[in-house]
């Protein structure tokens, strides 16, 4: 079973890795192939969103709802890092990155509002659950999963938190889901209403670097609704897993650090959970070689 099927799978590492690095930031995690684009273009930015667009039923419908689907996501530290081994890349940003353009949510929001649709769902449209999951043996076994976990808030398998669900897998179920409600209208108010609920508003910056040392693997979630420029003073390196340093990587590096003009080139770091390096001393080694 693949990493994305899983119910949910907690990995306390992400604490480790965040007392390692030593000082609040955040991350936008990614997989190797956005991370080469990302590093050659020098944005993180949301023509990521619109590759994945080109294929039909890979945006989430939570996020076109909420117009969340082009946004530039992060995490206090290093949770996504730690948790999904599709991510041994990520960009690392002090706090001071977060703007007006910024959202901060006091949950992991996209999951919690799917959670609330399929209570949603089961409470007032059964039969369309039933109907739907009959069409994929994987999303009708995720549904149980789920709803097991969700009717006993104290149900714990090998630490898979209440209630989890792999919505990122199955976004054409879920878009199937939603156009056969007749109670769309209703659905929507309450998920734009949840997530009012959910959005902190007051010191941000601090609410972040707090939630940075926290044991909650499910809290706080970071958007962007702004391209990210890498070249800035508040990008603090690079989230690079050990065994993905490759030599490819190493030169798309070197050239960042030698093209970049607005950062401090002797202060950007790379950062592999457990250890953390100037990049540009990194660059002279390569180059001895």
């Amino acid at each position: 079973m693949s990493e994305q099927t899983l119910p949910g799978k907690l990995n306390p590492k992400y604490l480790v890795f965040n007392e390692n690095f030593g000082e609040p930031c955040i991350v936008s995690a990614t997989n190797p192939a956005a991370f080469r684009r990302i590093l050659m273009s020098g944005v993180i930015g949301r023509k990521e969103e619109d590759i994945k667009k080109k294929k039909e039923w890979t945006t989430g419908l939570i996020e076109e709802l909420l117009d969340l689907d082009s946004a530039v996501w992060f995490k206090p530290g290093f949770p996504y890092n730690a948790q999904w081994e599709s991510m041994p890349y990520g960009f690392i940003f002090d706090v001071d990155e977060i703007d007006s353009s910024f959202e901060v949510f006091e949950v992991e929001l996209i999951n919690h509002l799917y959670k609330m649709m399929l209570r949603f769902y089961m409470k007032y449209e059964p039969d369309n659950i039933q109907t739907i999951s009959k069409t994929n043996e994987a999303f009708k076994e995720e549904l149980n999963v789920f709803m097991t976990t969700d009717a006993d808030k104290r149900y714990n398998n090998k630490g898979m938190p209440a209630g989890y669900f792999a919505h990122w897998w199955f976004h054409k179920e879920l878009h199937k889901l939603y156009e056969k409600s007749s109670r769309k209208e209703e659905l929507l108010n309450l998920i734009i209403k949840e997530k009012k609920k959910r959005t902190h508003r007051f010191f941000i910056k601090r609410f972040v670097a707090q939630e940075y040392n926290t044991a909650n693997t499910r809290g706080a979630e970071i958007i962007s609704h702004r391209d990210i420029m890498l070249d800035n003073k508040h990008f603090k390196g690079f989230f690079i897993r050990k065994g993905f340093l490759t030599p490819e990587v190493k030169k798309l590096l070197e050239k960042f650090i030698n093209s970049a003009g607005n950062i401090d080139k002797n202060n950007i770091w790379i950062f592999d959970g457990y250890n953390r390096k100037i990049l540009n001393l990194i660059n002279k080694i390569i180059r001895k070689k």
